[in-house]
């Protein structure tokens, strides 16, 4: 067996391990919720713990995806001028929450000026959010992470610094610290959890934005730095602020879910009920076109791959039907390539949601789709 070879089987073995765990907390406290002798500070409890290890499943998926995509040359930037502070301010308090769970301290400079550079927000934020998940994940209880912004005026760069005062990495490991499978057969890697992968995919995407992305550490116990070098404009004034696009405006929309998986209707319908919508479920894709003609709904959120009628054809036959020609159509699907993408809005879908879906988000599209759709002054 070839060293490649091992580090693929034991990379294997990890994910396994990997997916195992969350899956095994996820079942054990979806049995302790239809005990009737728990009570309702331990179901809160349970329930954070359940948000949590979705989560860590989703990052899991993600990384794998992206990894896949990386290694096969298919993931397109999309850029523009994005002012940088806000976009790491933004990733800095997302962590914040986790960081304050595992009682770290996490700290934010940046300079008193606007720096810009051309970027793909959502890839960069991506970065940002991969370096300080690392951060947190080997930093013990009481240590501290700085997230640190500069421009260096001589080479037009803007230098984005992750810090922390956790375990470190050790010398024979810092060269290595950014291969793909590098973490697989790694003794930290194993007691800290995760696929060791996430730097491997953040470092890529670095480069493919003109960057660098470089790790620091003296050693065991001493902590580690990982420093993002960035193309940048420092400019005198800031652009003008764009107009949101995703504004959720605050209407009552009927909504139509189909989807055979049962479990995922039902609860993707409750989140959107909490919202404030009115919501039916359809779990058969044959009988989906009956019941939107028969409800006549705001916004209809299809399911790609269903027996008997899959999305894409069922979607065609809801924008040929006059009912519901100019119905805000949502695909809702586990196919998260930019190729499906462009496929979902191909077969005249308006947008395009990878599962699992943040119910904010979707009920952000289905309340600004829809309001976009009504005329003015219509509420319902």
């Amino acid at each position: 067996m070839t060293e490649l070879e091992r580090q693929r089987d034991e990379f294997l073995a990890m994910i396994a391990h990997e997916l195992r765990n969350p899956m095994a907390a996820i079942q054990n406290a979806s049995g302790l919720l239809g005990n009737p002798n728990v009570g309702a500070q331990m179901r809160e409890r349970i329930n954070k713990i359940l948000g949590r290890q979705v989560k860590g499943l989703a990052r899991l998926v993600e990384d794998l995806l992206d990894t896949a995509r990386i290694t096969h040359g298919k993931i397109e930037l999309k850029t523009e001028l994005q002012e940088l502070g806000p976009l790491v301010e933004t990733a800095v308090e997302s962590a914040r929450a986790n960081a304050k769970a595992r009682e770290q301290a996490l700290e934010l400079s940046q300079p008193p000026y606007a720096l810009y550079v051309e970027a793909d927000a959502e890839r960069l934020a991506q970065v940002l959010s991969n370096l300080l998940h690392n951060a947190s994940k080997f930093t013990p209880p009481g240590g501290a992470i700085t997230v640190g912004v500069e421009f260096e005026e001589d080479t037009d760069t803007a230098v984005l610094s992750v810090r922390d005062t956790g375990e470190g990495i050790p010398p024979e490991t810092l060269p290595k610290i950014f291969d793909l499978f590098m973490q697989a057969d790694n003794t930290l890697g194993r007691v800290q959890g995760g696929l060791g992968i996430g730097l491997t995919v953040a470092r890529r995407l670095v480069q493919m934005h003109g960057g660098t992305l470089e790790a620091r550490s003296e050693g065991v116990g001493k902590g580690s730095e990982f420093v993002v070098r960035l193309p940048a404009r420092r400019l005198r004034e800031a652009l003008p602020p764009k107009a949101s696009k995703k504004q959720r405006a605050a209407i009552s929309c009927q909504v139509l879910v189909v989807d055979d998986n049962a479990d995922a209707a039902e609860m993707l319908a409750t989140a959107l009920q909490i919202e404030g919508h009115k919501v039916q479920i359809e779990s058969h894709s044959v009988n989906a076109l009956p019941a939107a003609m028969k409800m006549k709904p705001d916004a209809i959120v299809l399911d790609i791959g269903m027996p008997e009628l899959d999305g894409y054809e069922l979607a065609g036959r809801l924008r040929r039907e006059p009912s519901t020609a100019g119905t805000l159509l949502i695909a809702l699907t586990g196919y998260g390539k930019e190729g499906d993408r462009q496929r979902a809005l191909g077969a005249e879908f308006d947008e395009h949601v990878v599962k699992p879906a943040d119910p904010d988000t979707l009920a952000e599209l289905i309340g600004t789709g829809v309001a976009m759709r009504r005329p003015k002054g219509k509420k319902r």
